[in-house]
């Protein structure tokens, strides 16, 4: 990247980023997911210098490649949890404002290690509830109580 550029992108960033960061705390609600989301637009800005250089906005670039950034970010981490706990109905969750997960052990703020049992059990190993009803040696209307009973803890925890 040629020093024209450099200086380019180092003063949108300058008078950008305090309203990038506002923008992307209001939408992630999580000030370091928010600061990760300012350094990925930019990031994108160097590896698409000329598209920058070439737009007749470069301000209007940045906050559009921001934004959608933003968007990213959001349905990533709604996807996620979609995917860990087989939510139908997790459309009140956008957007929701804890941290994302990093990984599994991120659960044991949230459950606890029976609910996380029946949870990492059923949704990412995918037993039956056959299968983990025999295994705990309790009945199947048993295991699918104790199975939306830590989902809805889960829920409860994760959104507070």
């Amino acid at each position: 990247m040629d020093q024209k550029t450099s200086d380019l992108i180092d003063e949108l960033y300058c008078k950008l980023s305090p309203l990038l960061f506002r923008f992307a705390i209001f939408m992630l609600g999580d000030i370091s997911i928010a600061e990760e989301a300012i350094q990925e637009t930019f990031i994108i800005a160097c590896i698409n210098a000329k598209k920058l250089k070439a737009s007749p906005n470069p301000e209007g670039w940045i906050v559009n490649t921001h934004k959608n950034v933003c968007l990213n970010i959001q349905k990533s981490r709604n996807r996620y949890l979609q995917k860990m706990f087989s939510l139908d109905d997790a459309d009140h969750l956008l957007p929701y404002t804890e941290p994302a997960f990093e990984g599994n052990d991120d659960l044991s703020k949230y459950v606890s290690s029976e609910d996380f049992l029946i949870l990492r059990k059923l949704i990412l190993e995918g037993y039956s509830h056959k299968d983990l009803a025999e295994e705990l040696n309790i009945s199947i209307d048993a295991c699918k109580k104790k199975f939306q009973r830590a989902k809805q803890r889960f829920r409860k925890n994760f959104q507070q």
